[in-house]
């Protein structure tokens, strides 16, 4: 795992951004009561944290975080915990969890889909069917055509459903059931800001070739470019992240 830049810093979720603007803008939902507390406190606070909602070396505190989403400190504990062994945060001596580096967290997880998506492409260019390929293509097509659309929501959809589509198209079930594992981590509308145009326009470009590739039966050349893929993306969403940061601490104004 590499280094984190970032220092332990003892900030809480309270003292950095208010209840109520996780409460009014729906970042973070209430739990509801039909559900399992525990589960759902987990999936709110994994979403958080992917999204970058939290910033790498801040505490959190069961407290702070049961009163945010309504719940007692049981669930919370039991989501914390499990969040833990996930490896987004780490026990701290005090009491509470730092979050971890998602720096260091995408580095590892896209690594992961270097290797597991760019073999499903190479699979997908020996299976994929005729009429897949036409589904990925219209897929493509139409993300492209949003490239200009405000809303990032959308458009990362858009391209989380091409990359599905491929990994689909491998016909290897455990294939699929082990990208789905950290679907989580896939292209969220807000990694999507840190895009701008002529990076986009690439990024489509590359979705472009790797069609091509798939329509010509070229199983080496589906891969690398799907590694290549996913090797630019991590640049900019790295690139991103730390200028968000510097700018967060004064040190990019």
């Amino acid at each position: 795992m590499a280094q984190s830049r970032f220092s332990h810093k003892q900030v809480d979720v309270a003292s950095r951004i208010p209840y109520s603007v996780y409460m009014a803008t729906n970042e973070l939902r209430t739990v509801k009561r039909h559900q399992g507390a525990a589960a759902q406190v987990h999936q709110i606070l994994r979403q958080a944290l992917l999204q970058s909602k939290f910033q790498a070396g801040e505490r959190l505190v069961e407290t702070q975080l049961a009163e945010m989403l309504g719940v007692s400190r049981t669930p919370v504990r039991e989501a914390l915990s499990k969040l833990e062994s996930e490896g987004l945060v780490e026990a701290a001596p005090s009491g509470g969890v730092f979050v971890r580096d998602l720096q260091a967290e995408l580095i590892e997880i896209y690594g992961l889909r270097q290797r597991l998506e760019g073999y499903a492409a190479a699979l997908a260019a020996e299976r994929i069917t005729e009429t897949e390929l036409a589904e990925l293509d219209a897929v493509r097509q139409q993300a492209l055509a949003m490239i200009d659309e405000p809303s990032p929501d959308e458009r990362a959809a858009l391209n989380n459903r091409f990359h599905s589509l491929l990994t689909e198209a491998s016909h290897s079930p455990r294939l699929v059931r082990l990208v789905n594992d950290y679907r989580d981590y896939f292209l969220t509308p807000e990694f999507l800001r840190y895009y701008d145009r002529a990076t986009g326009l690439r990024q489509h470009e590359q979705h472009r070739e790797i069609v091509e590739a798939l329509r010509r039966r070229d199983t080496a050349r589906c891969e690398q470019l799907v590694r290549d893929h996913f090797e630019r993306a991590l640049a900019v969403i790295r690139q991103g992240l730390t200028e968000t940061w510097d700018r967060d601490n004064g040190l990019n104004p």
